[in-house]
């Protein structure tokens, strides 16, 4: 039996990819941000119609049925009448960068070699996997990391345009994304300088929050009155299953971070706009529908009218023990 030319299936997969594919925006060079990429792609672009269907060259004949599936006419119809017209998606070796109609959304994270390290060993706790173990597909995610992380690459979902609507233009630098370790270090040196409010919190088997803190009873109660306070059924089972004994909530000057297990997820960005838009995207009410289907417009304000600002604007540090 020939060996297969591996070399070669890359070029030609490479090739194929090439074909309805957009040009990714760009961003810091790699001198001026520090980080060497081994490998840069185009984006690709996948056309979504009023059906739902998903077009694209390459992909109708490889995967479009199961691309399908995701969508519907129902979601397009969300979509085309909020005039959500384009999001982008931007991996670079600092991190991922979204985007809805060109404007940064909060979700765009940024981290490091360890950072992804460390999400994977999340992963592998929410999926009873064990890194490390050569059955695993983690551990072979993982040990392709270093060119994970040097790869760089987009993809571009085009929903319906509203007739008449005038085009958006795709996002053509995704620089926010670029703030180095040196800043984030003095953005951290600086919560610690200003104080960091710790707040430890308990949590109940079925879901209810307790702390001595008095800062916890200021957050909640700037909580719709229908919100209760305690942690989701679904999230407690997950919790038990999983193992999980604690979850921090870090808020800082530059974004958020989860940790769980005291490891930390990467670090959400808000620090350049990235919350403000999602935020003014949702008070418009097509496109919270469009994006929230199932929540209740009005309920939500206090969340973004008190709430958001009060975290985004402190440093917290919520820390929910499970243990009991």
């Amino acid at each position: 039996m020939k060996r297969f030319n591996l070399g070669l299936a890359s070029l030609l997969l490479l090739t194929l990819l090439l074909t309805g594919c957009a040009n990714r925006p760009s961003w810091q060079t790699t001198e001026d941000s520090g980080a060497e990429l081994a490998m840069e792609l185009p984006a690709l672009v996948l056309q979504i119609d009023e059906s739902g269907a998903v077009t694209n060259d390459l992909l109708d004949s490889l995967v479009s049925p199961a691309l399908d599936a995701m969508f519907s006419a129902e979601l397009a119809g969300r979509f085309q009448t909020a005039n959500i017209q384009h999001l982008q998606i931007d991996k670079h070796a600092a991190g991922i960068a979204i985007w809805l109609n060109g404007q940064p959304m909060f979700g765009s994270s940024r981290y490091e070699d360890a950072a992804l390290g460390e999400t994977l060993d999340v992963l592998a706790l929410l999926l009873g996997e064990t890194v490390g173990d050569p059955d695993s597909a983690l551990t072979q995610v993982k040990a392709l990391l270093p060119f994970l992380d040097s790869l760089a690459a987009g993809l571009i979902l085009e929903f319906p345009m509203q007739s008449g609507a005038t085009p958006i233009p795709y996002a053509v630098t995704s620089d926010f994304l670029m703030t180095s370790e040196e800043e984030l270090a003095a953005i951290e040196a600086e919560a610690q300088e200003q104080g960091v409010a710790v707040i430890p919190i308990s949590v109940a088997e079925d879901g209810t929050v307790a702390s001595e803190n008095v800062m916890l009873s200021l957050l909640l109660s700037m909580l719709p009155a229908e919100m209760e306070a305690k942690v989701p059924a679904g999230m407690l089972d997950t919790v038990s299953e999983t193992g999980i004994t604690q979850l921090a909530i870090k808020t800082r000057a530059s974004g958020l971070t989860i940790g769980v297990n005291g490891s930390d997820l990467p670090l959400l960005l808000w620090n350049n706009g990235e919350l403000d838009n999602l935020v003014a995207l949702l008070k418009d009410e097509a496109a919270f529908h469009a994006l929230l289907p199932d929540q209740d417009m009005e309920s939500m304000s206090p969340i973004f009218d008190t709430l958001l600002p009060v975290l985004t604007s402190a440093n917290f540090d919520l820390v929910l023990d499970f243990s009991s």
